[in-house]
This record gives C-alpha cells, sequence and structure tokens, in this order.
C-alpha cells in the first residue's frame, strides 16, 4: 500500500512537467526588441523619443523596412494619431523622436508600432501588439 500511494505521490509531482513539455513550441519565433519610450510621460507638444535595441535572433529585416507610429488614448473615443515613421536597421534596432499633438487629450495612452514581425500573427502564435504605455500629462 505505501508503495502505490509513494508512486501516486511522484507521479502527480511529476505530471505538470510533464504537461508543460507539450506545450513548448518545436519552432522558436523571432521577434523585434523590447520597445522604449523616455520619457515616459510627456506634455502635448513635446517630443518622446521611441527605440528598441537589437534583437537576439536574426529577423531578416530588409533594406528599406519602415515601422510605423500610432497613438491611441485609452480613456477616450479618440481615433488613433499617425505620429509618422521609421527605418529599421538590419539588427531590428531603431530610434526616433515623435512629437506627441498639441491637442492630445491627458491620460494614459499606447504608443502602437506596426510593420513588424508582430503583425504577422498566425494562429496558435501569440498576437501581442508590438506597443508601450505613455502618459500624457
Amino acid at each position: 500500500m505505501k508503495k502505490t500511494m509513494l508512486f501516486a505521490g511522484v507521479a502527480v509531482l511529476l505530471m505538470p512537467a510533464f504537461l508543460l513539455a507539450g506545450c513548448a513550441s518545436t519552432t522558436s519565433r523571432c521577434l523585434p526588441g523590447a520597445l522604449e519610450i523616455s520619457p515616459g510621460s510627456a506634455v502635448p507638444g513635446s517630443a518622446v523619443t521611441i527605440s528598441s535595441e537589437p534583437t537576439a535572433c536574426d529577423l531578416q529585416i530588409a533594406n528599406g523596412t519602415i515601422y510605423g507610429y500610432t497613438l491611441v488614448a485609452e480613456a477616450h473615443g479618440d481615433d488613433p494619431v499617425d505620429l509618422g515613421s521609421t527605418p529599421v536597421n538590419s539588427d531590428g534596432s531603431f530610434s526616433s523622436a515623435v512629437l506627441i499633438p498639441e491637442d492630445f487629450p491627458s491620460g494614459n495612452a499606447t504608443l502602437l508600432v506596426t510593420g513588424s514581425a508582430f503583425d504577422d500573427c498566425v494562429l496558435g502564435d501569440s498576437c501581442a501588439a508590438y506597443s508601450a504605455a505613455l502618459r500624457i500629462r
């Protein structure tokens, strides 16, 4: 009886490891580096810098690739605002300053970057947006 209980206990302890191993993807997805906005808060009419470090993988970014910027107010029903675009280096890095429009409402906002590998959502992949939070004062 003790051996059966011991076996059952070990099986219960090991089961999560086997289940998690089944969740691991057999292919790794190369995605852009973390998005940074500096400063993290701004007043309308001021500039913020949007950047990303080189990726740890090869994104195979072609010369001339451009990422677009869109600013979205979270608490308002306002339309998204186009903040322009920036060229991307072949290693996935980029950096550019953008101007917050004078009439942009105060509060929490999200800056979205389009044109990256995050835009290529396929069934079974994470569909997280390439974005960062920004506080408008």
